[in-house]
């Protein structure tokens, strides 16, 4: 359902903006805890960043400066918030390694009842991010600031809920099996970042009306293509010069 016109109009007025984010294949890499002589015998990984509670943690990189985008915004029109497909233990456990000192901040904290699909046992305990059910209805009684022009669900995989994929963006998900990811050079936190404040300027300018216009029309994968070819042409990793 489109919002009504004075429900876009406060939302301009405020410039209040939700991200979502999910853990595990978004912000970072998680797997059971593998010791030191198994992964320098058969496995390619170094080190994880983080090893906790059995687990090794690997952030993706560049995510330190997305997070300070995005939590020291200087003009305060910017919150965070999980909506995490893991269950409720490893939401916890993801959100203090990944986010850090920043948890404190979020906005809302949202984890997936993995028990109400028709998930494997296994999978029901797994690590693996999913396609669930985001249903934003629930956070938008919650924080009646926002609602389906000024939040973005940001995932590896789709809401099964298809009305509010106009609200999501997708990026590969962080996984040394991906093929589809650079795991030691990823630049998806520093391209997010870019995009994240491009498309709050557009607002500003007042070329797009809301968030789901703005993702419409200035899709995230063009707007990373010049930036991936000009590393496919040379050897710079960092198109943006960050550290």
């Amino acid at each position: 359902e489109k919002p009504s016109v004075a429900s876009r109009e406060i939302s301009k007025m405020k410039r209040k903006y939700l991200y979502l984010f999910d853990l595990n294949g978004t912000l970072g890499y998680v797997r059971p805890h593998v010791s030191h002589k198994i992964r320098n015998s058969r496995d390619n990984l170094p080190r994880a960043d983080v090893t906790k509670n059995g687990y090794d943690f690997y952030l993706r990189p560049q995510l330190d400066m997305l997070l300070n985008s995005l939590f020291t915004n200087t003009t305060s029109d910017i919150r965070v918030g999980l909506w995490s497909s893991q269950n409720d233990k490893q939401t916890e456990l993801q959100s203090k390694v990944f986010l850090k000192h920043f948890k404190v901040k979020l906005l809302c904290n949202s984890h997936t009842n993995r028990e109400s699909y028709a998930l494997k046992d296994s999978q029901v305990n797994s690590l693996e991010p999913l396609s669930v059910q985001k249903n934003l209805e629930y956070i938008f009684k919650m924080h009646p600031d926002y609602d389906l022009d000024n939040t973005i669900l940001i995932h590896s995989h789709r809401n099964l809920i298809s009305e509010l994929q106009e609200n999501e963006l997708i990026i590969p998900e962080y996984s040394p099996r991906n093929p589809n990811c650079n795991f030691d050079h990823d630049l998806h936190m520093a391209y997010l970042a870019r995009y994240l404040d491009l498309l709050r300027m557009y607002e500003r300018e007042k070329r797009y009306e809301g968030v789901r216009d703005c993702l419409r029309k200035v899709h995230y994968d063009v707007f990373i293509r010049p930036y991936e070819h000009k590393i496919g042409r040379s050897s710079d990793l960092n198109p943006f010069g960050v550290r």
